[in-house]
């Protein structure tokens, strides 16, 4: 996931309760803010009471993973409904994001989400993915490993009708055709066998959870 991230514009993985796809996400933008200093990632969720306490979980992990990488970064804000990351270089993690501000990069995190609060297509769509205008330059030209206007699009599950598996299709279409584009779909098996998760836990959600 972190390599993905780090090489291609456009990604999209649908990946199990438990994979750990936000914590890969975080810690990859967090190392490009490092790397390419005014780096400006616009984190986008549901709702920012789930989403600040999830972006904080995975900024723990990467502070205890990579502690000296974690060290340039200033908590400026971590509470239950805003998390907010900062470095002296000026690059920044933001769940805040207007009309008016420029990101370099965007996460939409749980984009195919349908309960109670689901992804809000039309507001990302209109308001938040035309931020994503930042581009990182030295003397006009984009640097070798700078890849600029990424956008990552992470969600457990979704249904064929959610705008999220329709992204999801145009990305793959990208990706087969040698764009920069990467989509990817991570099964529970999959964390059982890497012993990330046990069969139990996924045991007892398929007890609660639906088909869908």
């Amino acid at each position: 996931m972190k390599r993905a991230a780090a090489r291609y514009e456009r990604t999209f993985f649908y990946a199990s309760r438990g994979t750990g796809k936000t914590t890969n996400i975080v810690s990859d933008r967090c190392n490009k803010g490092i790397l390419f200093p005014g780096e400006v990632v616009g984190y986008y969720a549901p709702t920012e009471k789930q989403a600040a306490p999830i972006a904080s979980k995975a900024f723990s992990t990467y502070k205890r993973n990579s502690p000296l990488l974690a060290a340039h970064w200033s908590e400026d804000s971590n509470a239950m409904s805003s998390f907010k990351l900062s470095t002296k270089n000026g690059s920044m993690f933001t769940m805040s994001v207007p009309r008016g501000v420029d990101t370099s990069s965007l996460i939409a995190e749980e984009c195919g989400q349908e309960d109670k609060n689901p992804f809000n297509w039309e507001d990302f769509n209109q308001i938040v993915l035309p931020t994503n205008r930042k581009e990182y330059k030295v003397d006009g030209v984009s640097p070798l490993g700078a890849v600029n206007l990424q956008v990552h699009y992470i969600t457990s599950a979704s249904r064929k009708e959610n705008p999220a598996f329709q992204v999801c299709e145009q990305i793959r279409q990208e990706m087969k055709n040698g764009g920069s584009a990467f989509a990817c779909w991570v099964p529970w098996q999959a964390v059982v066998l890497c012993r990330m998760k046990s069969y139990n836990y996924y045991r007892n959600l398929k007890r609660q959870l639906t088909a869908d």
